[in-house]
């Protein structure tokens, strides 16, 4: 989900009576490897960009590093993310940009909101 598509369906949900309940508000369902995948394209040379998932006994063993508990990852490694987004498209205004686009303009977005160093 793109910040923009979150802000406007928060706003969207203060000003209308009828809202109420949980929206889930994405504008498609992948997973963080998707993700990675078509950030190569344009940020394929980046170090920490994920090309492919990691197989399960070594996500569980190097789990710790990256501050999980392994039996967390044990739980929860291997699914796919699925959301149910009916509800919240139903809305007459709503509107949703593709992950593809959302990232694609996210590092422009994160470079020119740095503070200038003093």
């Amino acid at each position: 989900m793109d910040v923009r598509e979150a802000a406007y369906a928060h706003l969207t949900a203060a000003s209308l009576p009828e809202a109420e309940g949980r929206h889930l508000v994405v504008a498609e369902t992948t997973d963080i490897v998707d993700l990675g995948r078509r950030l190569l394209p344009a940020h394929g040379a980046e170090p920490g960009l994920l090309r492919r998932a990691a197989p399960e006994p070594l996500a569980v063993a190097l789990a710790p590093v990256i501050g999980l508990p392994r039996e967390y990852v044990r739980r929860n490694i291997g699914f796919d993310l699925r959301s149910d987004r009916a509800k919240s498209r139903r809305a007459p205004d709503a509107r949703y940009r593709p992950a593809q686009t959302s990232m694609e303009e996210m590092p422009g977005q994160l470079a020119s909101s740095k503070a200038p160093k003093s």
